[in-house]
Order: C-alpha cells, then sequence, then structure tokens
C-alpha cells in the first residue's frame, strides 16, 4: 500500500506504488502497475473476510447496551464461492479495460486531444482508428436480500478508489486515477438524473466542480454526454458501477434506451469498463438491447441465487452462530441449521436479520437463549410477508420473483425498536415493583419502630413493646398505622392487665394494717374513709406533728 493523502473533499487516496506484473500484457502500463497485485482463492479469502469481535463480558451487559452491540452482526461478511468468482471478475475488468489507455501510449494520447477538440466544436465523439477500446462489461443478477450490492462493495473496499501519480519510471506524470465509481440508476429512469448523479459523485470524490458546470438549464442531456466522455479519460476512471438497473423500467419517453446508449458510449467509445447490478426486472432490458447484451458477457455474468442447503449455508451459518450476546449460549446442532435454512430458504440477508432479531427476542423476553421454538415464533411474527417470495424462490420462476423486488427489504430497526421499547418497558416494570416492594417494607418498619416508641412512653417496658409489635404485625396484613397499632395492642395489653391485677392484688382479710382493708371496714360499718384511717394512726393534727 502507497502512502495516504487526504484529498480536499476528504477522501483518502493513495500514492501510486507499482508493482512488478508477472502477466507480460500488464507491464509498463502504470494504471494497472498501481492497482492492488492479483490475489489467489486464499488471499482473497483472507481479505474479504469480516469477523465482528465479541467478548464474553458484553453478554452480561443490561439489554439495551446489547442491543446496539448485536448490530455489529450486520458486518459480519463470509466469502463464499461466488465471492471468489466476483473478485476475479472484477480483477480482470479493472486490468483489461486499462490495457488501450496507457497514458504513455501515443495513440490514446491523440485520442484523448481529439476528443478533446470535438468537445470544444461540439462535435460527435466516435471511435476512430487511433483507439481500440478492451473495455467490456458484465452483469450482476439477484433479487434483493441475496448479497449481490453488499458483495461488490466487500470486493470494491479493498481496492483504492484514488490512485495519485506524480513519476513513473523517470517521466513525470500528474494525474489522478479514479479506479472506481459507482451510480445508481434515479427510480424514475431519466437518463438526466443519472448523467448528473455521475458528476456529483466524481465532485465528492476529487472535489472537482462538474456539477455546478453542467446542471444548469442550459446544458443539454446530449451536451453532458461528451463531457463525461472526457472526464472518464482524463480521471483514468477504471470501472463505473451501476446500481439498481432495473429502475430503468420506470423511464418514460425512451429513458431506458437513452440510458443503454449511454452504457454502450462508455464501453465502446471511451473504454470505461461497466459493471450492472439490478434485479430480475432488468433482464428483459438487457435482452432487447442486442449490443448492450453482448458486450456485457465480457467477463462473463453472474447470477446471485439463493443459497442451498450444502456446506457453503453451513460454513456461514457456523460462523454466524458464534456471536451470541444473550446469557446463556445455544450449540449449534443440525436441528437449527434445518430450521434456520427452512425460514430464510438461503437468502443471506433473511438469515442474518433472523438471527438478529431471535437475540433480540430472546433478551427482551428475559429467555436469554436462542431456541427452536423461539426461531419460529419470530419468524412467523416478523417475517410472514416474505413466505410468498420464499415459495417462489423454491419454483426457481425468476419472472415471478421479480414481483417480490420491492418486498425483499426486511425493516430490521422497526422490530429493534418494539423490542427495546419492551426491555424499556419491563425495565420500569419490574423497577416499579422493586420500589413499591422496598417502599411496603420501609413504611412496616417505621410503623414497627414507631410503635414500640410510642408503647415505652406509655410505661410499657421496652422489651414487652418490641414483643407486642412484633407479634402483632406478624399477624396483620393490611394497610397500619402507628395509631391504630398503638391502640390495638393497648386494648388487648389493659384488658390483660386488669384480669392481672384481680387476681394479685386483692388483699388479705388478716391484713389489719392495710389501708384498703381498713377502708373496707370502715364502709362496712358506715364510717367514713378519713375517720377510719385517722383512727388508725394515720392522719395527725398539726400539734402532734410539730411536737
Amino acid at each position: 500500500m502507497g502512502d495516504k493523502i487526504v484529498l480536499p473533499s476528504g477522501v483518502l487516496a493513495e500514492l501510486a506504488e507499482y508493482k512488478y506484473q508477472e502477466i507480460s500484457d500488464y507491464r509498463n502500463n502504470p494504471l494497472i502497475e498501481a492497482l492492488p497485485l492479483i490475489m489467489d482463492k486464499m488471499e482473497v479469502i483472507d481479505r474479504l473476510t469480516v469477523y465482528p469481535t465479541i467478548s464474553e463480558e458484553e453478554k452480561f451487559l443490561k439489554p439495551h447496551l446489547r442491543f446496539h452491540i448485536i448490530q455489529r452482526l450486520f458486518s459480519y461478511f463470509q466469502p463464499l464461492s461466488i465471492t471468489i468468482e466476483l473478485e476475479a471478475k472484477i480483477s480482470r475488468l479493472l486490468r483489461q479495460g486499462y490495457l488501450a489507455r496507457n497514458p504513455f501510449n501515443p495513440n490514446f494520447v491523440k485520442s484523448v486531444n481529439a476528443e478533446h477538440l470535438a468537445l470544444s466544436n461540439n462535435v460527435e465523439i466516435c471511435c476512430n482508428e487511433l483507439f481500440r477500446s478492451t473495455a467490456s462489461s458484465f452483469t450482476i443478477i439477484g433479487n434483493s436480500g441475496m448479497g449481490k450490492t453488499s458483495s461488490v462493495n466487500r470486493v470494491l473496499s479493498n481496492i483504492p478508489q484514488v490512485l495519485i501519480h506524480n513519476e513513473y519510471k523517470g517521466n513525470k506524470i500528474s494525474l489522478y486515477q479514479l479506479v472506481w465509481i459507482k451510480l445508481d440508476c434515479p427510480n424514475d429512469g431519466s437518463i438526466k438524473n443519472l448523467l448528473l448523479d455521475f458528476f456529483s459523485k466524481v465532485d465528492s470524490v476529487l472535489g472537482s466542480s462538474y456539477y455546478s458546470k453542467y446542471s444548469t438549464g442550459r446544458v443539454s442531456t446530449s451536451g453532458m454526454i461528451p463531457a463525461i466522455s472526457m472526464i472518464a479519460r482524463q480521471c483514468s476512471i477504471g470501472m463505473i458501477i451501476l446500481d439498481e438497473l432495473q429502475n430503468l423500467n420506470m423511464g418514460r419517453s425512451g429513458g431506458a434506451n437513452k440510458v443503454l446508449n449511454f452504457i454502450c458510449t462508455l464501453i465502446n467509445t471511451v473504454g470505461v469498463p461497466i459493471l450492472m447490478i439490478g434485479t430480475p426486472k432488468s433482464m428483459p432490458l438487457l435482452s432487447k438491447e442486442f449490443r448492450l447484451a453482448r458486450r456485457s458477457e465480457g467477463v462473463g455474468g453472474l447470477f446471485f441465487d439463493r443459497m442451498k442447503k450444502d456446506e457453503s449455508f453451513n460454513i456461514l451459518l457456523e460462523g454466524l452462530w458464534e456471536y451470541q450476546w444473550t446469557k446463556n449460549y445455544s450449540e449449534l446442532n443440525q436441528e437449527y441449521i434445518d430450521l434456520m435454512f427452512l425460514e430464510s430458504q438461503g437468502i443471506t440477508d433473511i438469515l442474518i436479520k433472523l438471527f438478529v432479531a431471535t437475540q433480540l427476542r430472546a433478551i427482551s423476553s428475559g429467555k436469554e437463549e436462542i431456541s427452536p421454538a423461539l426461531i419460529k415464533k419470530v419468524a412467523k411474527e416478523n417475517f410472514n410477508f416474505v413466505r410468498g417470495m420464499l415459495n417462489d424462490l423454491r419454483s426457481g420462476n425468476i419472472n415471478k420473483i421479480g414481483v417480490y423486488d420491492d418486498l425483499m427489504e426486511i425493516n430490521i430497526d422497526g422490530f429493534l425498536n418494539n423490542e427495546l421499547n419492551k426491555i424499556n418497558m419491563n425495565s420500569k416494570i419490574k423497577e416499579a415493583k422493586v420500589l413499591k416492594k422496598q417502599s411496603k417494607e420501609n413504611i412496616l418498619i417505621d410503623i414497627r419502630e414507631q410503635s414500640i416508641l410510642k408503647l415505652i412512653d406509655l410505661d410499657i417496658e421496652e422489651k414487652e413493646a418490641v414483643k407486642l409489635v412484633s407479634k402483632y404485625l406478624k399477624n396483620e396484613k393490611n394497610d397500619l398505622s402507628v395509631s391504630q397499632v398503638v391502640k390495638e395492642i393497648l386494648m388487648n395489653f389493659n384488658s390483660k392487665e386488669k384480669e392481672e391485677k384481680v387476681v394479685v392484688s386483692k388483699p388479705k382479710v388478716n391484713d389489719e394494717k392495710d389501708l384498703r382493708v381498713i377502708v373496707q371496714v370502715g364502709k362496712e360499718k358506715g364510717i367514713k374513709n378519713y375517720s377510719s384511717i385517722k383512727a388508725y394512726g394515720f392522719i395527725k393534727t398539726i400539734d402532734e406533728v410539730m411536737a
């Protein structure tokens, strides 16, 4: 890898480093020699594989935090045989396209100058004897969710988008090499919007100002195409990826034919390879346009079909299965393999999203474990609307499958938010229960302490007060207050005390000096209490006291 340079646009570019080419056709061409070396299968697997990080500690984080972590699975990428084939085709496409566009080839330089002159004089660009295109194209067809776009993006991520050339074998060269650029066919199939997207994407990478120059109403669509041809050559664009090709069906007033003619011009006249990506809906367009259909098989097309229930599916699922953020780990077995294939029908997007959704449900429900029953439940409740498409996939009817293009996108974000809301609500309910329980316990403790203190104030011994209150609260389940507790205890306590006093304090008959006996005897004889007590000498006169 060469030194990194940040362009004014913010894009990271690389200084070109020229590598020896074992294939003689690729030698002495700086645009090819600056590309990454051609990889074998093992190198492709190593470079394209993406295994997210996971740790045992993360499994015990709070649910709402694990919901964020689980989304790492959307970056998981396991190269399969079709991915390796795709990388090889892109590698060949790039190099073949650059063969005839060597900046040190005199004929190519003359053709660029001729094109610039033709553009200045508003003359239509056409092929000439100075330049013979070596570019070709190929098409990737597959339904949404099959992994075609994500696979292309993964391959492109290992190819520098911009290379900067300053000197090559002692020769000064000032050149920005835009290795690849990705465009999306507009929803309305408009050729003008596609061309404007080209200017915008080039500006976003190189920091140029083509869009502001050509987006004005004064520049017609026919005037934009020669400008794009010139930019493609001057910037040494290695490949244009044209995604969402099926959107050309939406074009009005011959929009689809104009786009297809534009693509043919780029391939045949300018020499820029084109990689087209679309759903089965785009196949009739390619068949109709014979010139493009012929050129689109330059390095062979690819059809991204659903995975079969074979070793490739097992490899993908085995790698995916390691990423469990539930507290309890479920071992992968044949039952899980059969079930995950049945519910996803080998569609990568559905497979990953089903695995993610099942984990989210396991966490939000508190089960904390993946199970066959949970997988079925999640698939039934949240993936039911794609079952019709899955049935048609089994039939292999490509035209019928195309009906479901717009239904393939599964809104995992909506599911995630719903499960997160469940977690938040469940957490709040649990917290409320804990707080309520704690509140009741605190209130009971407070009532107990205050009741004991109140009884002590009423001259009941502390040990007895503790015993009375504890016994009362143990048997009483209703809402209580301190006054109620004390009142009930005192009523029971006084009643018992009276009974005890009647028995214990009954005076003995022979205790003549007991005031109670003296008073009682006096009452029986009709003598007042004062006189009876005085007669026994308990009341003295002032003279007797002072004597």
